[in-house]
């Protein structure tokens, strides 16, 4: 095999590996250190979703996120969500910018995660905010109780619950982002690693 084709499939073998270490990243659920276990309230009541119960957050490090899911037992209920850069994280806030949304009615069977995709970079010194909202009745709520008190989770840091437009719920829902990864290599980079391995492939020729 010459050094040129051995560059070339080393650059193919490189952006590969580095797309693929990306994609491996795992769901991340969002568990309240003060109570990681949660309960289950069978009150059939809508218990505030109608005004959109969510989590805010920032980020320590860019996040790419493919879907977002709620944890509920829903009948035959059109579930919204929306995933937002909001004004503050914490007190009041506005939402200033929709980065996805969308909705579904939605069947469960039992409390099971219901999950939206969606393609969303997270960046770092901005607030955000992920949303649910329905009206009507859930067959059961599960909330875990958080006591007001905001944690940190791996990259996500400032998780605390809120409803309607503000922050500083007792209790706040289980929310997941699927797919949340550090930041993706532009294909621009790509192609310098790739220039510079043929070019040294080149060089070996030539001497």
């Amino acid at each position: 095999m010459s050094n040129f084709t051995f560059a070339l499939r080393a650059t193919s073998a490189m952006a590969l590996a580095m797309f693929a270490a990306a994609a491996g990243a795992a769901a991340v659920t969002f568990v309240s250190p003060t109570d990681p276990i949660g309960n289950v309230f069978t009150t059939n009541v809508n218990d505030g979703w109608s005004a959109a119960r969510g989590i805010g957050f920032n980020v320590a490090s860019q996040q790419q996120v493919s879907s977002v899911g709620v944890f509920q037992n829903l009948t035959n209920i059109t579930l919204s969500y929306g995933l937002y850069e909001i004004s503050a994280g914490s007190g009041d806030f506005t939402r200033t910018s929709t980065l996805a949304s969308g909705s579904a009615l939605t069947t469960t069977s039992g409390l099971e995660w219901i999950d939206f995709s969606t393609n969303v970079n997270l960046t770092t010194g901005k607030n955000y905010l992920l949303e649910f909202a329905f009206n009507g009745d859930s067959n059961q709520n599960f909330f875990y109780n958080n006591r007001n008190v905001s944690w940190t989770q791996g990259d996500f840091q400032a998780l605390e619950g809120t409803q309607s437009s503000g922050f500083g719920n007792s209790v706040v829902g289980a929310f997941r982002l699927n797919g949340a990864q550090n930041e993706v290599p532009e294909p621009a980079s790509l192609a310098l690693v790739g220039v510079a391995l043929i070019g040294m492939a080149l060089g070996r020729r030539r001497n």
